[in-house]
């Protein structure tokens, strides 16, 4: 349906947000773009200039976007290798902080509200992935509290 819209236009896309695993919502992130190959190779700066423009046409209802579902361990080196290298401290990599927020509170003590989610509302293969992710978590997939 946005096929031919995308091969003309540069659009943001409208996607849920989801930390740690699907039943940590925060709401819509519009940071992901879709754009034509052909500007992509023509112009490498349009990349970084879209990321920024608030003036783009958003696609509603474009996906899931989900932050940090990995291991502790893939979050901790996540963490240590991003490049907001302000958080590569012994505070937030704690593996003790990490399972507090994969089990009730954002990592960086931001002012984000973490609402919970009911995973059985996304689509069946991002249940499969939001299950094997809680398995690795050893947390519940239905509540995202500890096992």
């Amino acid at each position: 349906m946005w096929h031919a819209d995308v091969m003309k236009h540069a659009r943001k896309l409208d996607m849920k947000l989801f930390y740690f695993n699907y039943n940590w919502f925060i709401g819509a992130w519009t940071k992901a773009n879709v754009i034509s190959a052909q500007d992509a190779f023509q112009d490498k700066d349009k990349l970084h200039d879209y990321r920024n423009d608030q003036g783009l046409l958003t696609i509603p209802d474009a996906g899931f976007h989900l932050s940090y579902g990995f291991s502790v361990d893939d979050i901790i080196l996540k963490i240590e290798s991003f490049s907001h290298q302000e958080f590569n401290t012994p505070k937030y990599k704690d593996r003790e902080h990490i399972m507090r927020s994969i089990t009730n509170e954002e990592i960086f003590y931001q002012t984000w509200k973490l609402t919970r989610y009911d995973y059985k509302q996304l689509p069946l293969p991002l249940q499969t992935v939001h299950e094997a992710i809680c398995k690795v978590l050893n947390v519940s997939p239905s509540d995202g509290k500890s096992i």
